[in-house]
């Protein structure tokens, strides 16, 4: 970032930041890193912020609270530098932007220290140019004061500290907290164990989070959750269906069980004897005998008459059959007589017909015509 020292004509805002003094340390020993805890939220704001212009350096001020005694910086707002102006190398903080952090700070924040500035390299990296150390050494020179670097470009990210006149990058300190999580944060850096006050460290800020659930920890707990809620539900859909198929097939048994009752009260179908006087077709006519004897009646006498038998033929009529056997159709309701019904009667098919020998014929059985089947 760079920062245009005003001239006569200008005045830049003047922001004080004082540091609570410090325990006085022995004169040989190197003052320990701090510990820098950043609210998720503010670490998502800065990564929107960065990702927002990728042509050119964007920057803001980090505001929070600053504990001495525990070593501990905390971060708990951001505010996005405006009316900068701004390179893909560089930015510069003008007077407008100064006057814009300063309102906004006072307005939103007024409990809240700078405890440093964070601002992008798009696409070369993390790390403190020269220019950079200079801007931070006197604007941000205070022991507890931090610069965060990002890349959005490559996705990469750091957080710079103070270690003597150096400044140094932080790995594996950096925790990030909720911004519900402040005051108990902070309530237990200032608890106290026997009488001793518990050092703001990660380990100890990772037992607390151990009774807490983050972000990501209540994502997987909800998944769980949804996961275990499926696997009942599940769990009741089969049972349903099992029972379903239990009650089925219980069904299907008691019909399967009441079938031989049915069956035994079942009577056999009723097969109509076969008509006597019908012909069998399907069995072989019986032979013909040539004669038979049949009593003739009528009002005076009562004779015996010699008779062929005959099988009727598709096509034969009682006429037909009259002039086959006496040379004329008028002898129809003598044989209509001698078998039982009318001329009008039709015939069928393989029914045998008696005939009547006349007595003329009768004494010369040769001359009968010869018998069909």
């Amino acid at each position: 970032m760079e920062q245009k020292p005003p001239d006569d004509n200008q005045h830049e805002p003047e922001i004080v930041l004082q540091a609570p003094e410090t325990p006085a340390s022995p004169a040989n020993a190197e003052p320990a890193l701090p510990v820098v805890y950043i609210a998720e939220e503010i670490v998502a704001q800065m990564r929107r912020h960065t990702r927002s212009d990728t042509s050119r350096e964007v920057a803001g001020v980090l505001l929070g609270e600053v504990n001495p005694e525990r070593n501990t910086v905390i971060v708990h707002a951001a505010i996005a530098a405006q009316h900068t102006e701004a390179s893909r190398g560089n930015v510069t903080f003008t007077h407008d932007t100064w006057a814009q952090i300063n309102s906004e700070k006072d307005s939103k924040y007024p409990d809240l220290s700078m405890v440093g500035w964070y601002h992008s390299h798009p696409d070369f990296g993390v790390f403190l140019s020269s220019y950079d150390t200079f801007i931070h050494r006197n604007f941000f020179g205070a022991r507890w004061q931090i610069a965060y670097v990002l890349d959005p470009v490559r996705g990469d990210e750091g957080c710079f500290v103070w270690e003597g006149e150096e400044l140094i990058r932080v790995p594996d300190i950096k925790l990030y907290m909720d911004m519900s999580a402040r005051e108990q944060t902070q309530s237990e850096a200032d608890s106290e164990v026997d009488g001793q006050p518990i050092p703001f460290t990660a380990a100890a800020d990772q037992r607390r989070r151990s009774s807490r659930l983050g972000t990501g920890e209540k994502w997987a707990l909800g998944l769980v959750t949804v996961l275990i809620a499926m696997t009942l539900m599940l769990q009741i859909y089969t049972v349903g269906a099992i029972q379903q198929v239990r009650t089925e097939l219980g069904v299907v048994r008691s019909e399967l069980s009441a079938l031989p009752l049915q069956l035994a009260d079942m009577s056999p179908p009723t097969v109509p004897r076969p008509d006597s006087s019908a012909p069998d077709l399907a069995a072989p006519a019986p032979p013909l005998q040539p004669e038979a004897q049949v009593k003739a009646s009528d009002a005076n006498n009562t004779e015996m008459l010699l008779c062929d038998r005959y099988q009727v033929l598709p096509g034969d009529t009682l006429s037909g059959i009259s002039r086959q056997f006496y040379g004329t159709p008028e002898k129809v309701d003598l044989i209509a007589e001698i078998n039982g019904f009318s001329r009008d009667t039709e015939l069928q098919v393989g029914s045998i017909l008696l005939i009547p020998r006349l007595p003329d014929t009768a004494a010369q059985p040769d001359s009968t015509p010869e018998l069909k089947r």
